[in-house]
């Protein structure tokens, strides 16, 4: 229910008519919480349950968790529910609720804090896409949820039509003609939980398909810029990022959110050893908005000297909230950060990516060659291959173990600079076939093959069309070029694929998967239960006759909601691709 349309807003949209007609029709009002969203839903494949914030799109990950524990107690409620209860919970619905940390969780101080700090504000059925389908109002439905939550629920004001008199009070609040506080005492309401000094923020309206409120007092969004003290913090992280050996450093971690973790302490131990003193010096401190949402966790610092650092010197703790916010997405061009500075920032987010994610054991040639032991005294005869073959049973040794993944998944390696809707069919396609998610690759030489959005905006691009379609898409990675070995190291150990297709030749990989095959020598078959196969259609013509016609309608029918802000720049690469 983040991001409710203000009454004045329907006005401005329908004209006073229309919204008159959506005021006489039966409604359902409560009273909105000036409090922190917050919401879980059970997954229909996995049956775990998913939490989610203010925006309900990503779900609260660990790394979320470490550089913030606002919803740590919220969470580790429902976790501790007993087992009967999160058994039986309905998959696909959203339940959604007002979260009160305390009784004053932004401006309003309440009364009391509701039981467990949770007040059930909504329910919501969704369907695979995580499309709503179904937006739940009955108060028995709600009464009944929260009794087995052992939560408050937010029980209606007013249910029914609406007196004329009201209806025109509702019109003069969005004409802005009228003070809204009228309102609330035409419903005799003191708010759910002020029962002693009438205070409620605002009341919420739902008509059909229509959902708005009216708010008691106006609203003020307050924001503060970055400042130009913590562009030179980044500016002086990145220089050590640029001597720190990134791709030496090993993670125990099987979790890619705790191998993140870990990988970004030993980092930010090593900043601390060599410049550590210089930030003390700078008398950088935590911006005081940071200070309302939540306090630094370190439950998954699992790093000794990281934690005897943070809690040797507090300053060190908004330090390492900075590393860890910072190393875990692309930048982008602002402020002092240029765009060389941003690539020269993304190499190095890149770098810790590999490390997180390559946890597959299949030795390079280079590292072994380094190996003093492994270099033994060839043969006078024929030295070369007297080593070569010491080389090829040093590292393919039948016996040697080899990581696979735990979890099971399809894949699809393309160019995601010119997704089409085929792209989101297919995977559709997978689920169905084998009950599986699907992880989106891109291979950076797949575009250099063709035309699309340029390599800055893909992963904006793929990371949306992940979002966009949760219920088949698990992720995305990015990798240098198609080959086995790649999609490998990207996916292993947390995930073993089932289906691999790809829109480049897969003659390829097939031939490097029977190679893998035969090296390993296992009976079971290393590669032998992975199916490799091509894209049939992608409606890469339809696509292309968009581009050729100059027609962005065709462009938006055959490409997901995800390309379409990027219409000019893929236009564009077509016309330089094509005329040039």
């Amino acid at each position: 229910m983040a991001g409710i349309k203000h009454i004045s807003d329907l006005y401005k949209k329908y004209g006073e008519k229309e919204l008159r007609e959506i005021l006489n029709r039966p409604v359902r009002i409560t009273e909105k919480f000036d409090a922190f969203r917050f919401s879980f839903e059970k997954s229909a494949k996995t049956y775990k349950l998913f939490f989610y914030g203010k925006n309900g799109k990503t779900s609260i990950s660990k790394i979320d968790r470490t550089l913030s524990d606002l919803y740590e107690s919220a969470i580790n409620y429902i976790e501790s529910l007993p087992y009967e209860i999160r058994k039986d919970l309905p998959v696909r619905h959203r339940f959604g609720f007002s979260w009160f940390p305390t009784s004053k969780p932004i401006h309003t101080e309440y009364e009391r804090r509701p039981k467990n700090g949770l007040i059930l504000t909504d329910i919501t059925i969704r369907d695979r896409k995580n499309d709503v389908t179904r937006e739940v109002t009955e108060s028995e439905v709600y009464e009944r949820y929260a009794k087995i939550l052992n939560v408050e629920y937010a029980k209606p004001v007013f249910e029914g039509i609406l007196d004329e008199s009201i209806v025109n009070t509702l019109i003069s609040i969005g004409k802005n003609h009228q003070v809204p506080g009228l309102l609330t005492e035409s419903f005799d309401t003191k708010g759910y939980l002020n029962q002693i000094h009438p205070n409620v923020e605002a009341l919420i309206f739902e008509s059909e398909n229509q959902l708005f409120k009216v708010s008691q007092n106006e609203e003020h969004i307050i924001s503060e810029k970055r400042s130009h003290m913590f562009d030179i913090l980044l500016l002086d992280i990145l220089e050590h990022l640029e001597t720190y050996n990134i791709l030496g450093t090993r993670c125990v971690s099987t979790s890619i959110d705790e191998a993140y973790i870990e990988t970004v302490s030993e980092i930010f131990n090593d900043y601390v050893d060599k410049r550590g003193k210089n930030y003390l010096e700078s008398g950088m401190k935590k911006p005081v908005f940071l200070e309302k949402t939540g306090k630094f966790n370190n439950k998954w610092i699992k790093n000794p000297k990281t934690r005897a650092i943070i809690e040797k010197n507090s300053q060190y703790e908004y330090l390492l909230s900075v590393f860890i916010a910072n190393l875990r997405k692309p930048k982008f061009a602002s402020g002092l950060l240029n765009e060389s500075v941003a690539n020269r920032f993304n190499s190095k987010i890149e770098e810790i990516d590999k490390v997180i994610g390559d946890d597959y054991s299949f030795l390079e040639f280079n590292t072994i060659l380094k190996e003093d032991k492994v270099l033994t005294t060839p043969s006078q005869q024929d030295p070369d291959y007297e080593k070569g073959v010491h080389l090829l049973t040093k590292v393919f040794n039948p016996e040697r173990k080899f990581v696979t993944g735990k979890t099971p998944i399809n894949v699809i390696v393309l160019n995601g600079g010119c997704i089409t809707n085929r792209v989101v069919q297919e995977a559709v396609n997978l689920f169905d076939k084998t009950k599986t998610k699907t992880v989106i690759i891109h291979a950076k030489d797949l575009y250099k093959r063709n035309f699309g959005a340029n390599k800055d905006s893909v992963e904006k691009i793929i990371a949306r069309l992940v979002v966009d379609n949760p219920d088949v898409f698990e992720g995305y990675y990015k990798i240098p070029y198609v080959s086995m070995s790649n999609i490998l190291k990207k996916l292993r150990p947390k995930y073993e694929p089932l289906m691999i297709h790809s829109e480049h030749n897969t003659i390829s990989l097939q031939k490097e998967a029977e190679g893998m095959n035969a090296v390993y020598s296992n009976p079971v078959g290393f590669m032998k239960g992975i199916k490799i196969g091509m894209f049939k259609n992608l409606d890469r013509q339809k696509f292309q006759d968009s581009l050729t016609n100059d027609s962005y309608k065709d462009f938006c029918k055959y490409t997901p909601p995800c390309m379409h802000p990027y219409w000019n720049e893929v236009k564009s690469s077509f016309d330089k691709y094509t005329y040039n």
